[in-house]
C-alpha cells in the first residue's frame, strides 16, 4: 500500500542568524561566521586529494558526487566533451579513475549517483528517449540494469541507510505533479510514494530524515510524521532589482543526523557560466544556519563520516592549487 503524506511548509529559514526551533522565522541579522579552525574541531583533514579529475565536476543545483561509506571511492559526473557527460568512479586520495563510465549504451547521463551502504552498488539516473529513468549498477561497472521503464522523469537518487529502498524525485512527462517514490533496489517495485516537490534527495544517516532542495530552500522532511523544516532559505540574501541570487548546491549530512554541510553559491546571471562565489555553510535541525568558510562541498558519504570539499571561493575561475581539494573525516 502506498503511503501518501501531504507536505506543508512550516517556516522560512534565512541563511542569516535565525531562531530555529520547531518553526523557523526570518531574521535580518548578519550571518554566523565560523572559522575553518572551528570546522577542524569536528573534522580531521586527511591527505589532500589530487584534484584531477575532480576539477572537471560540473557544479549545479543538485548533488553531482557521492563518497562511499569507506571514504575510499567517489562517484561523480564528469564533462568529457561539449554536451557529453560520463558518470565515473575514482579512488581517493589519488583520483585514479577506476570505472570510466557507468552509463548504459545509447543513454545520456542524468545528475549524480549514490553508493549503496555496503559500497557494492550504485544507483543513478540515465536518459533514454524522452525521459530519464532509474538504474542500478555494481560498483565495478558490471551488471547495469534499469529499475523502471515508465513515462516518468526520475532524478535525485538517494539510498536508504539500511539498503532496503532507494528514493527518487519523479514527475510525468506533462509535468502535472511531482512526488518522491521509493523503489526496491533489487526488483524496481514501487514500495511507496510521497507527495513532495523536493529535489536532489539525501537520507540522514539514521534514516529518519530526507533532505532536498525545495521551493523555499534547503528542506528537511521527517519521514515518520511529514514534519518539514526549512534549514536554509537563500531568498533573504538576494539583491532586489538585480539578476544576482543565492542558491543551495551540493550538501551532505554529518553522522549525528542533525547537521548538514552545503554549498551556498552566489550566481550572477550576467556571467556567462558558473557561480561568482561559493561558500560552505552548516545547517542544523536544532539551531541557526551559518557560514563556515569560502569554498564548496563536493560530496559526502551516506554514513556522514566523510566530507569532500574544495576551498576555492570561485571554483570556475580560481587557479587550482595543491591542498584546495581535501577529504575531511569526522572525529570519533
Amino acid at each position: 500500500m502506498k503511503r501518501t503524506i501531504g507536505l506543508a511548509i512550516v517556516g522560512c529559514v534565512a541563511v542569516v542568524v535565525l531562531a530555529l526551533t520547531r518553526v523557523a522565522t526570518v531574521s535580518s541579522t548578519a550571518p554566523v561566521m565560523r572559522s575553518f579552525g572551528d570546522l577542524t574541531a569536528d573534522w580531521t583533514v586527511a591527505t589532500p586529494v589530487v584534484a584531477s579529475p575532480m576539477e572537471r565536476m560540473r557544479l549545479a543545483s543538485w548533488p553531482q558526487a557521492d563518497l562511499s561509506n569507506s571514504g575510499e571511492f567517489l562517484v561523480y559526473q564528469r564533462q568529457k566533451a561539449r554536451n557529453e557527460y560520463a558518470t565515473q568512479i575514482a579512488r581517493l586520495p589519488g583520483g585514479e579513475v577506476v570505472v570510466d563510465s557507468l552509463l548504459p549504451p545509447e543513454t545520456f547521463g542524468g545528475p549524480g549517483g549514490q553508493f549503496s551502504p555496503d559500497g557494492k552498488r550504485i544507483v543513478f539516473c540515465a536518459g533514454k528517449g524522452r525521459y530519464v529513468s532509474p538504474w542500478v549498477v555494481n560498483s565495478d561497472g558490471t551488471g547495469v540494469r534499469g529499475l523502471r521503464d515508465d513515462a516518468f522523469d526520475y532524478a535525485g537518487p538517494a539510498w536508504r541507510p539500511d539498503g532496503k529502498e532507494v528514493a527518487f524525485r519523479r514527475r510525468p512527462l506533462d509535468g502535472s505533479f511531482e512526488e518522491t517514490v521509493f523503489l526496491d533496489p533489487d526488483t524496481g517495485e514501487v514500495l511507496s510514494t510521497l507527495k513532495s516537490s523536493l529535489q536532489s534527495l539525501r537520507f540522514s544517516p539514521d534514516g529518519q530524515w530526507l533532505i532536498g532542495d525545495g521551493p523555499r530552500g534547503l528542506t528537511a522532511l521527517k519521514l515518520s510524521t511529514g514534519e518539514e523544516r526549512i534549514m536554509w532559505d537563500p531568498k533573504p540574501l538576494g539583491q532586489p532589482g538585480t539578476d544576482a541570487a543565492w542558491q543551495v548546491c551540493n550538501y551532505a549530512w554529518a553522522c549525528d543526523s542533525r547537521r548538514v554541510f552545503f554549498t551556498a553559491a552566489h550566481r550572477d546571471m550576467e556571467l556567462a557560466q558558473g557561480p561568482s562565489a561559493c561558500e560552505i555553510w552548516e545547517g542544523n535541525l536544532d539551531g541557526p544556519a551559518g557560514k563556515i568558510m569560502d569554498g564548496q562541498v563536493l560530496a559526502g558519504s551516506l554514513n556522514g563520516k566523510y566530507l569532500l570539499i574544495d576551498k576555492r571561493r570561485v571554483p570556475s575561475r580560481d587557479e587550482l592549487s595543491s591542498g584546495d581539494v581535501q577529504l575531511l573525516t569526522l572525529k570519533p
